[in-house]
C-alpha cells in the first residue's frame, strides 16, 4: 500500500444476514477515493470508486460513511501508519454547558455555543441534553471530593439540563479551553464564552477535559460505548411535545446554531437533544409513513442515513407563547402537545424549500433548505405523531 493512503477496520451490517461484517477499507486522500477488501482473503470487495458527498473531514476513527447505500462505521485503524498520521488530527474532548447558562432561553448560548464550535476545526460527535443525578454528578467530579465547593457545584449542576457534547479535531482538548476561557468570567478574555455568558467562578456555564486522559474519562461517562443505561438520562420530556431533525446535511454545513436561534427566536422551547446516527434499516422505518405517498422517500431514506442528524424535541415555551403563527392551546387533555405539532409544522414551512420562499419566507425550510430532500429539517406532521418519533428518537435511537 502507498504510505500516503490511509488504511481503516469497517463494518457493515448486512441487513440479509443480520450479521456485521468487516472489511480493510482504504481511503486515497489525493483523489478523495476508497477502496474496500475482505480482510481475511485480501479480496477486492470494491474497486478504487468515488463517494457521493465524502469529504478529507470525514476520514476518522468511530465515522460512518455511506457507500452504494451501504452504511459503514470506521472502528479501528489497520495499520500503525494511519494512527500516527491520524491520532493528533482526531484528538476528542469533552464539553459540557451548565444548567445556569441552558437556561438562559431569551439569550440562547446553545444555538450560540453550536454555531461558535461549526466555525472551528472541530467535529460534534456526540451531544446529548441530559440531566445528572447527585451520585452521578459526584462520580463526574471525584477529582473534586473533600472540597468545600463541592457540595454547591452538585447541587448546580444537578437543578437543571446540562448541554454534553464530544468534540473531535486536531488539538481539540486545547481548542475548547481556549473558547470557554478562565475560570472566573472576570478574568477570562472578552470574547471567550464564560466571558460572554459566566456570572462567577461557580456559575461559569461552561465545562472543558483539562487533558486527554481526563477527556476520555469523561467522554465514557455521558457516552459510553457500551452499558449506555448507565449515562445520565435525556431530559426529554416525552410528552406535550413535538420532533424535529436537524438533517445531515444541515448539520455538517453548520446550520444547526442558526436553526436553533430561529426556534429560541419563535418563542418555543429545546427540552431534549441528541445526536444521532441512523442506519438503513431505522431510517426506512421512522420514514414509513411517506412510503408509497411521497415520490421523494428513497432519496429522504438515504439523506437521513448519510450522516449524524440531531433530534430536538420541541414543546411550549414557559415564559411566553409562540410568536409565529401561535395556535392557542386546546382542551384536548394532552397538554397542549397536539397543538404544538401544528404551530411548530407552521414554523418550519413547506415540504419544498422553494414554494417555502414563495409563501413562507421567514420559515426554517425557506431560510435553510436547498430542494425537497435537502430541505434541512424534518418535522412532526400528524398532530398524533408527535410524542411517538420523539421516543423513537430519544428512547428507541438510544438503545
Amino acid at each position: 500500500m502507498d504510505c500516503t493512503n490511509l488504511a481503516f477496520e469497517a463494518d457493515w451490517f448486512d441487513e440479509e444476514s443480520g450479521l456485521n461484517r468487516t472489511f480493510k477499507m482504504i481511503y486515497f486522500p489525493e483523489s478523495n477515493m476508497v477502496q474496500l477488501f475482505e480482510p481475511r482473503t485480501n479480496k477486492m470487495f470494491l474497486k478504487k470508486s468515488s463517494v457521493a458527498g465524502l469529504k478529507p473531514s470525514d476520514i476518522y476513527v468511530g465515522s460512518e460513511i455511506t457507500i452504494l447505500s451501504r452504511q459503514f462505521r470506521l472502528k479501528a485503524f489497520a495499520d500503525e501508519y494511519t494512527r500516527r498520521v491520524l491520532d493528533c488530527q482526531n484528538e476528542r474532548t469533552f464539553a459540557m454547558v451548565q444548567p445556569d447558562c441552558v437556561r438562559q432561553m431569551l439569550i440562547d448560548p446553545q444555538g450560540i455555543v453550536f454555531a461558535e464550535i461549526q466555525k472551528t476545526n472541530l467535529r460534534i460527535r456526540a451531544a446529548t441534553l441530559a440531566m445528572m443525578t447527585e451520585a452521578q454528578a459526584l462520580e463526574f467530579y471525584r477529582e473534586h471530593t473533600g472540597k468545600p465547593f463541592l457540595p454547591a457545584l452538585v447541587q448546580h449542576v444537578t437543578s437543571g439540563p446540562v448541554l454534553s457534547l464530544q468534540l473531535q479535531g486536531e488539538g481539540a482538548v486545547h481548542t475548547w479551553r481556549c473558547m470557554i476561557g478562565d475560570t472566573d468570567p472576570a478574568e477570562a478574555e472578552p470574547d471567550t464564552l464564560r466571558a460572554r455568558f459566566g456570572k462567577n467562578k461557580m456559575l461559569n456555564g461552561f465545562h472543558g477535559s483539562k487533558n486527554k486522559e481526563e477527556a476520555l474519562r469523561e467522554i465514557e461517562f455521558f457516552f459510553p460505548e457500551k452499558n449506555r443505561h448507565l449515562a445520565p438520562p435525556s431530559a426529554a420530556w416525552l410528552s406535550s411535545c413535538t420532533c424535529c431533525i436537524v438533517k445531515p446535511q444541515a448539520f455538517i454545513d453548520g446550520k444547526l446554531g442558526p436553526i436553533i436561534n430561529s426556534i429560541h427566536e419563535a418563542g418555543f422551547e429545546i427540552s431534549g437533544l441528541e445526536v444521532l446516527r441512523f442506519d438503513r434499516v431505522k431510517a426506512a422505518e421512522f420514514h414509513e409513513v411517506y412510503n408509497g405517498v411521497l415520490y421523494e422517500y428513497s432519496d429522504m431514506v438515504a439523506q437521513l442515513q448519510s450522516g449524524p442528524c440531531v433530534a430536538l424535541e420541541i414543546t411550549w415555551p414557559k415564559l411566553k407563547m409562540p410568536v409565529v403563527d401561535h395556535i392557542p392551546p386546546s382542551s384536548s387533555g394532552d397538554g397542549g402537545g397536539k397543538d404544538v405539532v401544528l404551530a411548530f409544522r407552521t414554523l418550519v414551512g413547506p415540504f419544498d424549500p422553494e414554494l417555502a420562499r414563495k409563501l413562507r419566507p421567514h420559515s426554517l425550510r425557506a431560510k435553510f433548505g436547498k430542494d425537497k430532500v435537502l430541505n434541512a429539517i424534518h418535522c412532526t406532521d400528524l398532530p398524533e405523531d408527535g410524542v411517538l418519533e420523539v421516543e423513537y428518537c430519544f428512547t428507541v435511537m438510544r438503545k
